[in-house]
């Protein structure tokens, strides 16, 4: 999923350099932009919870977001130094549509080599006795949901 909303944001990229005349198309891509980065900066997190450790992700969500906010500051400036180049406007948005194709091949090859997440199972000790549910049914429903209701021990 990630490696599709990078993809998209890169063909909308594209989109930006390919726009001439009215402003009016900008505000489409501007809306895709807008969305792809979103389910990026969502939906990577999720991910990389899925792929590491429970000990290992204060690390790699830092990691994550120390890139992150990197790129925020740096992406910028870096675009500004592109713009007064002979790229111009439309040759950055092309930079940036191919460092986004970049990144999908990337992010393909490390979800092809990165197994398969387990499932953790979480089993009772012995003489432990499970949880009750925290409504009758296992699920709220109706007037229930305003307040949980008292639960009983035997």
């Amino acid at each position: 999923m990630v490696a599709i909303a990078i993809a998209v944001y890169g063909l909308g990229a594209a989109g930006a350099s390919l726009v001439t005349g009215s402003w009016t198309p900008l505000v489409g891509v501007g809306v895709l932009l807008g969305t792809a980065w979103a389910v990026v900066y969502t939906a990577t997190p999720m991910v990389i919870s899925e792929m590491v450790t429970d000990e290992g992700r204060a690390a790699y969500f830092g990691y994550l977001t120390g890139t992150q906010q990197v790129g925020i500051g740096a992406g910028p400036v870096v675009a500004h130094v592109l713009v007064e180049t002979d790229l111009g406007f439309r040759g950055t948005f092309l930079a940036a549509s191919t460092i986004c194709m970049a990144a999908v091949a990337l992010t393909a090859i490390v979800g092809f080599l990165t197994p398969t997440p387990v499932p953790q199972v979480h089993t009772l000790e012995e003489g432990s006795r499970p949880m009750p549910a925290p409504y009758p049914s296992g699920k709220p429903s109706g007037a229930s949901c305003a307040r949980r209701p008292s639960i009983r021990s035997p």
